[in-house]
């Protein structure tokens, strides 16, 4: 394909980025996928929550989703994107990390997070298999065992909540954050038990996790066995392009659009977890879809002026 010049850039080939390219792609509009690096939920065994799909390992879905595109003028390139920026002439300038440049009417950055995940040994390595962000999309294959939830504030509270429901023996750990002593005493009459201790490391296998080790004092150590653990994490938006480009970052680290996904600066559309609002693939499929359609609606506006 010729990277001259496209009607549309779409930056990430996960759920919402190739959710946008189809819809794109089914207006006839030229559309160029970037996508750089494994998703989000790479070492996730199986995406939930997802119509027709439950189930289906997050690689097997995102080559549907290619395959799907093959009917359309619609290119996926294996590399990143590295700058974009508006060019004199209206359009924008995309610039790949091999130097080559491509010029383009509109842009969706579907470009996600990276999870910021706490400096605890064994919690990376179980990521995705016994160590969760989202009961949604990881609670069933878990509930009615021993669960935990880390994290501290409000969103470790609701989450907490969320996890009760899916069974009947939750440890919160606050990792020494105070918790008001009215809603301690709430969540303990729900069964909710709150652990202060610093989390040492977890201990997980091929099954999923088995425990979570406990700091205490100078030299001991608890083990609290649980079959699964929910974590508030930090995240940070996994490329720069959308304040390369001028979109402003909202207060939660997301890139500030409308429900349309539409930012700030005109042509430039936001879909995925780097967007406003929840995150899961359903809401990154809807996202990217919506974004699409807004963006072609006002390509159509330019090219059909009444």
């Amino acid at each position: 394909m010729e990277l001259e010049s496209v009607d549309v850039l779409v930056v990430g080939g996960g759920p919402a980025g190739l959710s946008a390219a189809l819809t794109l792609g089914r207006v006839r509009r030229r559309v160029l996928v970037a996508s750089d690096g494994p998703p989000r939920n790479a070492t996730s065994p199986a995406a939930h929550n997802v119509f027709t799909r439950d189930g289906t390992a997050p690689a097997e879905l995102l080559r549907i989703g290619r395959d799907q595109l093959a009917p359309y003028d619609v290119h996926v390139r294996e590399e990143r994107v590295v700058d974009a920026r508006r060019a004199d002439d209206g359009r924008f300038a995309a610039t790949f990390a091999g130097g080559d440049t491509v010029s383009v009417r509109g842009i969706v950055l579907a470009t996600g997070v990276r999870d910021l995940l706490p400096d605890v040994p064994g919690l990376a390595q179980a990521w995705g298999t016994g160590v969760f962000h989202c009961p949604y999309c990881h609670g069933w294959e878990v509930a009615g065992r021993p669960l935990g939830v880390m994290g501290a504030g409000d969103h470790a509270l609701h989450l907490v909540r969320l996890v009760r429901g899916l069974s009947d023996d939750v440890v919160w750990f606050t990792g020494g954050a105070e918790v008001d002593a009215g809603v301690a005493e709430s969540l303990e009459r729900s069964g909710i038990r709150i652990r202060p201790e610093p989390v040492a490391s977890v201990q997980a296998s091929d099954e999923g996790l088995r425990s979570v080790t406990l700091a205490r004092g100078a030299d001991g150590h608890e083990v609290v066995s649980r079959g699964g653990l929910f974590v508030v994490a930090p995240q940070e938006l996994a490329s720069d392009l959308g304040e390369r480009l001028g979109c402003p970052v909202t207060e939660s680290g997301r890139l500030e659009a409308d429900p349309t996904g539409r930012t700030p600066v005109a042509g430039v559309f936001v879909a995925g977890d780097a967007a406003p609002g929840m995150q899961s693939i359903p809401f990154a499929m809807m996202g990217g879809s919506v974004a699409g359609a807004m963006l072609n609606h006002d390509l159509i506006v330019e090219d059909v002026p009444v």
